[in-house]
């Protein structure tokens, strides 16, 4: 690598001088961005080291260092350094946007949107890049128009309901490919459209957009791109039942790397380690997974470890599974925090999953603790009851009948009361998202309803009141003393509805999954979502295990989506969470209401929200 380095910095060096020699009096900054500029396109890290050694950049004339801007945001780009600021890109758009020059401006609006992609405001790249398109709409700059419709494709590719928007800027950029006549362009877009295949699992597609990808790329000896393609079709061979080429096709690829020294063999391992896991072949699975862990890159450590542990552990070899486990945690947590150093946080990352169990295993002693000492309340309560019941009966039989119907009429009135309580507790959530502006009638329609299921209650409440007064001064008993009795009771049983609460508030802000989410995580990532449902169901009585017994149809998806809403999360910050609109969310609780209606009619009233039923599940 530092002979690289030194190589790289005489070539540099060669190329300023060449520069200076050639435009004479010329100043050397605006030679640098020139020349830089030339060789952008070949060598993208010369470049980049040419932009870094002009010093003061922001001393030159504003175009100069305009233009100084976008070459630094493309150089990083093309060197595949991810943006972590707006500021150049921005300085550039500011200048080229009143300039009478398509071309920069184009520029320099497609960079923004690939710095707005890597900061993660879809939104907003695919804004630039829709004014890149429309700025292009006369030029014949092929290979940007490429490069724009392409990442277009992408920011819709994984969108729910763009299938059509993808697949529409997909084929466009393949086309720009063609009319720019690169080989390398051209088989990178058939890949991307059987990528955009593979996403809506038309695997059909996706195996002959794949194969046209091989054959252009083999006819142009680009076989670095026939590599990734062969590699990639793997996939479509395994879901369309031709295990066996899917096999041969991750060979192939791994022939081809080797033999034209591409690297990324341990990623090849791992695709093939991973195909023979789906196929059942678990030795064979566990070689290829063994051998794809010689590399440093730590995504391909975490996926092999990954699918080593549940190997292992589905062949109750616990020891190893558990080993691979703590590693796979190890290189997760590195991942998150990839900018610590990588020993810290591996030690660190081990302590906090430690720490975590010892505080998951202590709630659970006090959640139990807790639900022993309600157990003997309820059971001191009821014999109570029993013990005042089986005074009255000795007194008289009739005292004894009377004095049932007064402990019916307070079991009753305490249940209603409790009924009411939590009513009024789905009222306050539904009035909260009410006024996020979202499915307002439909709210409204179930606020009204329960306040009238409140009222009903309220009603009875008070019918039964009157029926015990009438009948205690019916049996002469002191009204302030059975009041007391029943204040008492009362007390309790609030207070242990406070306790729980109390405890589910500290379950929470205990568990680590649950306190990222409440403390403003803009993305839930995939191997965060085990951990977050194991602590809803810590939280909630297994409420996962539970539902998914009630409603078998429910898929992974709907899980996730079931617990944030289990969590009280509004709609916008659930859009938020799982890098969807606030409409698809809407539609997804649309869709869920109606699953489980067809799965158990009996479980959802008629007017009754998707966020009603699972809060109160």
């Amino acid at each position: 690598m530092r002979r690289k380095a030194f190589l790289t910095d005489i070539f540099c060096f060669c190329l300023l001088f060449l520069c200076s020699f050639s435009c004479g009096n010329a100043p050397e900054k605006l030679s640098g961005l020139e020349q830089a500029e030339k060789i952008m396109n070949l060598h993208p890290d010369s470049a980049l080291r040419l932009l870094k050694r002009i010093p003061s950049p922001e001393k030159l004339s504003k175009e100069d260092y305009a233009a100084w801007c976008l070459l630094v945001t493309q150089a990083e780009d093309k060197n595949y350094i991810k943006h972590t600021s707006d500021s150049l890109i921005i300085r550039a758009l500011s200048y080229f946007e009143k300039q009478k020059d398509p071309e920069r401006k184009a520029k320099a609006l497609f960079y923004a949107g690939q710095v707005y992609t890597d900061l993660n405001q879809p939104e907003k790249a695919v804004s630039y890049y829709l004014q890149a398109k429309k700025v292009l709409s006369r030029s014949i700059d092929y290979t940007l128009l490429y490069l724009v419709c392409s990442n277009l494709g992408m920011n819709y590719a994984y969108r729910p309901d763009m299938e059509d928007q993808a697949t529409f800027w997909l084929k466009e950029a393949h086309d720009y490919a063609i009319k720019a006549d690169d080989s390398s362009y051209i088989a990178h877009s058939l890949s991307e459209l059987g990528r955009i295949y593979g996403q809506y699992e038309k695997w059909d597609s996706v195996a002959y957009f794949y194969q046209e990808a091989m054959r252009i790329a083999a006819e142009s000896h680009n076989w670095r791109e026939y590599a990734i393609a062969k590699g990639e079709i793997s996939k479509a061979f395994l879901h369309l039942g031709k295990q066996e080429q899917a096999i041969r096709s991750l060979r192939e690829e791994k022939t081809i790397r080797i033999k034209y020294n591409l690297g990324y063999l341990p990623q090849t391992n791992l695709s093939l380690g991973n195909t023979f896991r789906q196929m059942g072949k678990s030795d064979s699975a566990i070689y290829y997974l063994k051998k794809s862990l010689q590399t440093d890159n730590i995504y391909t450590l975490r996926a092999a470890y990954r699918y080593l542990y549940n190997l292992e552990k589905k062949k109750k070899n616990y020891k190893a599974a558990i080993d691979y486990n703590e590693l796979y945690i190890a290189y997760a947590d590195s991942i998150q925090q990839i900018s610590h150093q990588k020993e810290l946080l591996e030690i660190l990352g081990k302590y906090n999953h430690e720490k975590l169990l010892n505080a998951n295993n202590e709630l659970k002693i006090e959640k139990d603790k807790l639900t022993k000492g309600v157990l003997l309340i309820l059971l001191f309560a009821i014999l109570l009851f029993a013990f005042y019941q089986r005074k009255l009966f000795r007194k008289e039989q009739y005292i004894h009948r009377i004095e049932k119907k007064i402990q019916d009429y307070s079991t009753d009135l305490y249940k209603n009361e409790a009924i009411i309580r939590r009513n009024q507790e789905l009222i306050e959530s539904l009035s909260f998202q009410l006024e996020e502006g979202h499915e307002a009638d439909e709210r409204r329609t179930e606020i009204a309803e329960i306040q009238r299921k409140n009222e009903r209650l309220q009603q009875e409440n008070n019918e039964m009141q009157e029926k015990i007064q009438m009948y205690l001064r019916s049996l002469q008993i002191k009204e302030t003393d059975n009041v007391k009795a029943m204040e008492t009771i009362a007390a309790q049983i609030t207070t242990l509805l406070r306790r729980e609460k109390q405890l589910t508030c500290l379950l929470e802000e205990r568990l680590e999954a649950i306190k990222d989410l409440r403390s403003g995580i803009h993305r839930i990532e995939d191997e965060q979502w085990p951990e977050i449902i194991k602590a809803v169901d810590l939280i909630y009585d297994n409420f996962t295990e539970r539902l998914q017994a009630v409603i078998p149809a429910l898929s992974s998806n709907d899980i996730q989506y079931c617990c944030l809403i289990k969590l009280r999360f509004p709609l916008s910050i659930i859009a938020s969470l799982m890098m969807v609109s606030p409409a698809s969310v809407t539609k997804r609780k649309q869709r869920l209401r109606e699953r489980i209606s067809r799965c158990s009619p009996s479980l959802l009233e008629n007017k009754q929200s998707i966020e009603t039923f699972l809060w109160e599940f």
